[in-house]
């Protein structure tokens, strides 16, 4: 079974005082979560249960779930593990009602398979794709186009894991990437947004030797992104330092 094998489940929020359930359609990527108890102040409880669809029987390593096609329900951009039976990334549409038909999509990353980023690249109100170094242009049809040009640096190191937010207080979402060199180390490295589409390397290089991976925040409530960045033996908190206009 794939990891997104059951990634359908439907979700049933039981109240004490009722008898009757709410079913909601839900994701989850953990095929083998079965059931889900959370105890709150109001004593409920919420558990799910699969819907019977299984999809994408490969090995997978992240999902991303947005309206790709456009036409108001959530659909789902599934990564696979690359390898030489060929597993491709998949595009599954949704019905709006729990449950996803194949687009018929085998796509194929030049730059080696990422966690993926849902992110509308060029601000025409489409939802891209990020996964790794390469971005899944999309036609507004859902379909999608993948374009290795988009992240301007002078290494080309792989990418194993991104982060998306303003990081520079211009108006247009940064990334901030994990990245791996050639030597197998791996850093942390920003890459401004231009108004072209484009992602430039910002020239910092933060924690090198062996970090792990990044969650951007404002920590201190500041009105600044932050970066927090574990590695081996820490966790560090990074603040940006923004230039004066």
């Amino acid at each position: 079974m794939g990891l997104f094998g059951d990634l359908v489940w439907r979700q049933m929020l039981h109240q004490r005082s009722n008898l009757a359930c709410e079913r909601r359609p839900f994701g989850c990527l953990m095929a083998t979560l079965l059931t889900l108890t959370v105890s709150a102040a109001s004593e409920a409880q919420v558990t799910f249960a699969s819907n019977g669809q299984q999809l994408n029987n490969l090995v997978g390593r992240g999902v991303a779930l947005a309206d790709f096609n456009g036409d108001g329900a959530l659909d789902a951009f599934v990564v696979n593990e690359s390898g030489p039976s060929g597993q491709d990334d998949r595009v599954y549409f949704g019905d709006g009602h729990g449950q996803f038909v194949d687009s018929g999509q085998r796509l194929t990353s030049p730059t080696g398979a990422g966690k993926p980023l849902v992110h509308g690249i060029d601000g025409n109100g489409r939802q891209d794709v990020i996964t790794g170094r390469t971005v899944w242009v999309n036609d507004g049809r859902g379909r999608f186009v993948a374009d290795a040009s988009r992240f301007v640096d002078s290494d080309g190191a792989g990418f194993w894991q991104c982060r998306l937010a303003d990081l520079n207080g211009d108006g247009l979402t940064d990334l901030f990437a994990i990245v791996v060199q050639a030597n197998h180390e791996s850093k942390g490295r920003v890459y401004l947004k231009d108004k072209k589409g484009h992602f430039q390397d910002a020239g910092q290089t933060l924690l090198q030797g062996v970090a792990a991976a990044v969650e951007l925040g404002d920590v201190n409530g500041d009105g600044v992104i932050d970066a927090v960045v574990s590695r081996d033996t820490r966790v560090a908190h990074w603040r940006p330092r923004r230039d004066p206009a």
